[in-house]
């Protein structure tokens, strides 16, 4: 199947799945795999998915000034857990010269290393609260990122998308979805 075709089969199968978990949210149906990120969001209205050599690259914008992305690749090293993850992308991350250092907050827990980050030298309106997720999930690293005006409740919202977050199978998507297991092809 031409990866075209089998995207826009993914996005089909894991976009009925919005209206079932909640109103609003962010599925990120990834290529060539058998799942798809899902999370509670502000209501987004531009998204976009690109396949790059290095993995799948997704990402989605509200137009309230609410932004997320998903990178995900194959991992850097053998091993395969959320610290791996972070201290892959984190150290490049960082060197970003708008980031705040005193604002850096770092979490490592059982589902995923976040970071928290404040950008200096940007405009008031734009966005400048960022979290960054690193997890490690079925042989993928993935990198969510989420920056958001300030007008936004940054408490809540990022509370809400952590609460939510999950890697759903197609299968159980299709399940949920007509009371019925898809078929194993």
């Amino acid at each position: 199947m031409n990866r075209f075709v089998y995207f826009a089969v993914t996005a089909f199968v894991c976009s009925g799945t919005i209206g079932v978990a909640k109103a609003d949210g962010f599925v990120a149906p990834v290529l060539g795999e058998s799942w798809c990120l899902f999370a509670e969001t502000p209501k987004l209205a531009v998204f976009q998915g690109q396949l790059r050599e290095s993995g799948y690259h997704y990402q989605a914008a509200s137009a309230n000034g609410f932004n997320i992305s998903a990178f995900v690749e194959q991992p850097a090293v053998p091993s395969n857990t959320h610290v791996d993850c972070f201290e892959h992308y984190w150290p490049k991350m960082k060197r970003n010269p708008l980031i705040d250092a005193g604002s850096v907050e770092i979490k490592k827990g059982d589902d995923f290393v976040k970071v928290t980050y404040d950008l200096m030298g940007v405009p008031a309106k734009a966005p400048r609260h960022n979290v960054n997720y690193y997890v490690a999930h079925n042989g993928r690293w993935i990198d969510i990122h989420i920056s958001m005006v300030p007008d936004l409740p940054r408490a809540e919202t990022i509370a809400k998308f952590e609460k939510s977050l999950q890697f759903r199978s197609f299968n159980s998507l299709t399940q949920e979805r007509t009371g019925k297991a898809a078929s194993p092809r």
